[in-house]
């Protein structure tokens, strides 16, 4: 009930201090109340300042993980052009690949794993390696493996090749 949960958000911040990762939670979680009471611009607010608390350390996982429905302030955030649009539309993209469920019919052989789609998103969306990496909170190493692996999955020799594979197939849009 967004009502009584709003109710809640001041101790919620209170109880926060300095650790900027239960101040992002705290921030997610208004966002999501704020949009279910139908004040959007606060909402909007609330994940901007999510957003702003999450960019500095590349923490754009913990955004979507704390509540799914905030990709909806997300995406005014990314379409405002503003500080940290950025930051948002890659959270947005992980969102979207984790609304892809692993399990979902795949027409391949080996199915792609969740954290694959979620690689293959990114990668997509033409992030290297490296960047992949920081937005997944991975190492370089494990991103390679997993960009290897959606390469054999998929009969790929390329990025491009795997992209447009997946595409075809249906896998990512």
């Amino acid at each position: 009930r967004p009502d009584r949960a709003e109710q809640h958000l001041a101790s919620m911040q209170l109880l926060t201090g300095d650790r900027v990762e239960h101040r992002i939670e705290v921030a997610t979680m208004e966002a999501a109340i704020l949009d279910a009471l139908g004040r959007t611009v606060e909402a909007t607010d609330a994940a901007d300042r999510a957003v702003a608390l999450a960019e500095p350390r590349l923490w754009l996982r913990l955004l979507v993980d704390v509540n799914p429905t905030v990709t909806t302030q997300l995406g005014r955030v990314s379409n405002s052009g503003g500080q940290g649009a950025h930051i948002a539309e890659a959270a947005l993209r992980i969102s979207n690949a984790l609304d892809q469920p692993a399990d979902k019919p795949q027409p391949l052989v080996d199915p792609l794993t969740a954290r694959e789609l979620e690689v293959l998103a990114e990668v997509a969306a033409g992030l290297t390696n490296a960047e992949i990496a920081e937005c997944l909170y991975i190492s370089v190493g494990t991103t390679k493996r997993h960009v290897a692996n959606i390469f054999v999955k998929l009969t790929a020799k390329h990025r491009a090749g795997a992209v447009a594979r997946a595409r075809t197939l249906g896998i990512i849009e």
